[in-house]
C-alpha cells in the first residue's frame, strides 16, 4: 500500500491521506484511484496551488510567554473575508497554541480534529472554495519570562488581519503591567517597518554596501576630505535610525528612541525579539 500511495501521490500530487482514501475506494487500483481524485475534485484542487495568491490573512496565535503569527493565502481578497475560510484559519491557530509547532513544515504535518493533517485540509478547503489557499509562513516570538505583546491591522476578527505584530518582552515585573507597552511597540512595527532588533542584527555586507555609497556619494560631490568621515557617520546614523527597532523614534513618543522608552518602563524590560507578517 505504502508503495502505491507514493506513486500515485507522484501521479496527481494530492496529499498521502488523499490517496490513501483512493486506494482504499478501488482496490488498490492506480489508474482508478486517479480516476477517483479527479471526481472528488481533489486533483483540480492541487493544481490550482500554482496559481498566485496575493491575499489571505495574517493570524497571531499567543498563549503566556508565547506566540506565533500564520500567513495563509488566498487568491482574491473575496475568499479572505469568507467564513468559511477564516474559520479553517481559526481552526489552525487553535491547534498552534495547543501543538507550538516550530516551523510550517511541522504545522503541516498536525492533525486535525478531522484526522486530515493541515496541509491535506488546506488542498480540500481549495476544492471548497474553489481557488487556492496556501500555508505561507509561520513566525514564533517567547520569552522566558515577561510578555509577548501583540498587534493586528486591518483586523477581520480579533485574531486576523492583513498585518501581525509581535514583540518579545523579558521583564521581572508582572506581565499584566506589559499589555499596553506590548501592544504599542507592536504597533510601532507596524508603522515603522524595522527590519532588525539590534545594529549586529543587520546583514553585515547590506550595511558595508551603505557605508560605501555614502562615502562615494560624499566624496563625488565635493566634500573636503576632512568632513567626509563626519558625513558618512551621520547619514549610517540616519540609517541605523530608520532600520533597527531600538534606534528608532517611537512613534507614541517621538522625542524618544524605542530603547529609551523600553529602558523607562518598570521590571528591567527589555526586548528579545520581534516578528511581522503582512499581506502584500
Amino acid at each position: 500500500m505504502k508503495e502505491n500511495i507514493q506513486k500515485l501521490r507522484q501521479m496527481t500530487g494530492c496529499g498521502i491521506l488523499d490517496c490513501k482514501k483512493a486506494l482504499e475506494a478501488t482496490n488498490g487500483s492506480l489508474e482508478e484511484a486517479a480516476v477517483w481524485l479527479r471526481k472528488q475534485g481533489i486533483v483540480k484542487a492541487a493544481k490550482k496551488m500554482d496559481r498566485d495568491t496575493t491575499e489571505g490573512v495574517i493570524g497571531v496565535a499567543k498563549e503566556g510567554t508565547w506566540g506565533a503569527l500564520l500567513k495563509v493565502a488566498s487568491e482574491t481578497d473575496f475568499v479572505a473575508r469568507n467564513e468559511t475560510f477564516q474559520g479553517f484559519v481559526k481552526d489552525v491557530l487553535a491547534l498552534v497554541v495547543k501543538e507550538k509547532p516550530a516551523t510550517l513544515d511541522a504545522l503541516a504535518q498536525l492533525a486535525m480534529a478531522s484526522g486530515e493533517t493541515v496541509q491535506e485540509k488546506t488542498t480540500h478547503l481549495s476544492s471548497v472554495i474553489g481557488e487556492p489557499i496556501k500555508l505561507m509562513d509561520l513566525q514564533v516570538v517567547s520569552v522566558d519570562q515577561g510578555y509577548v505583546g501583540s498587534y493586528i491591522h486591518n483586523a477581520y476578527t480579533d485574531a486576523m488581519g492583513t498585518i501581525g505584530v509581535l514583540v518579545g518582552l523579558h521583564s521581572e515585573s508582572d506581565p499584566e503591567a506589559l499589555h499596553l507597552p506590548g501592544k504599542h511597540l507592536s504597533m510601532h512595527v507596524a508603522a515603522s517597518k524595522p527590519t532588525a532588533l539590534t545594529r549586529d542584527d543587520l546583514n553585515a555586507e547590506d550595511v558595508s554596501k551603505e557605508r560605501a555609497f555614502f562615502l562615494e556619494d560624499a566624496q563625488k560631490a565635493g566634500k573636503p576630505e576632512a568632513a567626509i568621515a563626519k558625513i558618512v557617520d551621520g547619514r549610517m546614523r540616519k540609517f541605523f535610525s530608520e532600520t533597527v527597532f531600538l534606534e528608532q523614534p517611537f512613534i507614541m513618543e517621538p522625542e524618544k528612541t524605542v530603547e529609551a522608552y523600553v529602558a523607562a518602563l518598570p521590571g528591567h524590560v527589555r526586548i528579545t525579539g520581534f516578528a511581522m507578517e503582512k499581506i502584500k
